[in-house]
């Protein structure tokens, strides 16, 4: 089997000119369809390679292309703030890229990439199937409880922005509780990927403001009253142990889409990391 940094030493390095900024990309070439992937905050388009591994080892042969957002991983902060339909742009950027030839077209995001990817469904019409994991789709109800407690801004306010090594960032995200049930080979991918040696350190290439910033943004609700009944099929899969998505969020989000729902009552809130194979299937149901 393919180590997680074969699979991204395999795909293509591309950029793509976005609104505002330009997109680094990540590209598995192939034929037919094509899937793109868009990843929460503060992580990085690497971090799809468990996804990527477990789409080839069931026999995906689509195009396959994830994307850093804005101010995340090697695509540059643009000059405004983060926002909503910004990160919408970079999605809908990146479709308009790839998807022109394409014969499915199926947009898949976890947690902010959840919203970026619905928000261009709604404003470009890019994809024909969405697959959602615990998206940041927040009722405007839910976004005036978070902005009283925004523990999510808060946390990331306060995170340390850099190490003194590559291996010294490893040991100490090894025993936080947030990434207990990665395996090894995933939490490498991201120290390797999410960072970058900088001035003598080894240093967040997420500025710790910057998402913040991505949390507390306020026009959130915006995309939640736009989405309901979403023009294509959609696949919303949310987990039991997820501090985003308790039942009635869940049930609730399900309904606001129209969404088949598939609940991982064992998992938390970070499914393509920790069970990358559920996530191939969901892929796989919406191509096939």
């Amino acid at each position: 089997m393919e180590t997680l940094r074969e699979v991204v030493s395999s795909a293509r390095r591309l950029v793509v000119p976005g609104d505002g900024v330009d997109l680094a990309v990540l590209v598995w070439p192939g034929d037919g369809d094509v899937v793109v992937f868009a990843h929460p905050t503060g992580f990085h388009k690497e971090i799809w390679a468990a996804t990527v591994r477990a789409l080839r080892a069931a026999g995906c042969g689509g195009t396959l292309v994830a994307v850093d957002l804005r101010g995340h991983g090697d695509t540059p902060r643009p000059a405004v703030p983060p926002d909503v339909w910004g990160y919408a742009s970079d999605v809908g950027s990146v479709a308009a890229r790839f998807t022109r030839e394409a014969e499915r077209k199926v947009g898949v995001g976890h947690s902010l990439g959840g919203m970026a990817v619905t928000a261009a469904q709604i404003r470009y019409r890019c994809f024909d199937r969405l697959v959602l994991i615990d998206p940041a789709l927040i009722s405007p109800d839910r976004a005036a409880e978070v902005a009283a407690d925004n523990m999510w801004a808060e946390s990331a306010r306060r995170r340390r922005p850099a190490f003194p090594s590559r291996d010294d960032a490893y040991l100490t995200y090894r025993h936080k509780p947030v990434f207990a049930d990665w395996p090894d080979e995933m939490l490498a991918l991201y120290v390797d990927y999410g960072f970058s040696a900088r001035d003598g350190v080894w240093a967040l290439k997420c500025d710790p403001d910057w998402e913040a910033a991505t949390f507390s943004q306020p026009s959130f609700p915006e995309v939640w009253r736009a989405a309901r009944g979403l023009d294509v099929p959609t696949t919303l899969i949310t987990a039991g142990r997820s501090p985003t998505h308790p039942p009635d969020v869940a049930e609730s989000t399900a309904r606001h889409l129209d969404a088949r729902h598939v609940r991982l009552e064992d998992r938390g809130h970070f499914v393509p990391m920790e069970a990358p194979e559920v996530v191939a299937d969901a892929v796989i149901d919406a191509l096939s």
